[in-house]
Formats: structure tokens, C-alpha cells, sequence
């Protein structure tokens, strides 16, 4: 599940396991988010939504950084695929 956080900024926010993203680079067919702290923490997370694809790369170098309440936060269902694995 993903959640869609009002940011009030430019750009839109999403936040999935308790990690906050912000969009990084818009294609046609995806978009390609980065932890919304990578430059605080220097943080190599990212991910690349395409539909209702999210592909998951690169760990967290951090701990999660969203503890609001997301009851009444947009909401998706999305098939997440994990490549972390193959990063390390």
C-alpha cells in the first residue's frame, strides 16, 4: 500500500513502509521517486512507479521517517516488486 501525503510544495510526496519519496524524474510511462531524505541523510533509496507497478531499489541507509497518522491519507493498492537484493 502507498499513501499519497498532502506536501502543499510543487512536487507530490507518497510514502510506502513508513518512508517518505519525492518525485525525481517524470517519463511517459513512469515516474522514478527518491527517499525525500537523500540529501539530509545521503540516502540512495528510490523507486519507479509505472501503473500499478512499484519497484523498490537500493536500501534505506536510515530508519523510517513518517510516524503521522495516514487514516485519512489517499491510498492505493500496488503490486511492489523488490529488487533490493541484487543492489547490495
Amino acid at each position: 500500500m502507498i499513501y499519497f501525503l498532502p506536501s502543499g510544495k510543487k512536487y507530490p510526496k507518497i510514502m510506502i513502509e513508513n518512508y517518505e519519496f519525492v518525485t525525481h524524474l517524470k517519463q511517459r510511462d513512469s515516474t522514478r521517486w527518491r527517499c525525500g531524505y537523500s540529501v539530509k541523510t545521503n540516502c540512495r533509496a528510490y523507486i519507479i512507479t509505472s501503473g500499478k507497478v512499484l519497484h523498490l531499489y537500493k536500501p534505506h541507509n536510515h530508519p523510517p521517517t513518517f510516524n503521522g497518522d495516514t487514516s485519512s491519507v489517499p491510498s492505493s493498492l500496488v503490486q511492489v516488486v523488490n529488487h533490493e537484493i541484487r543492489n547490495k
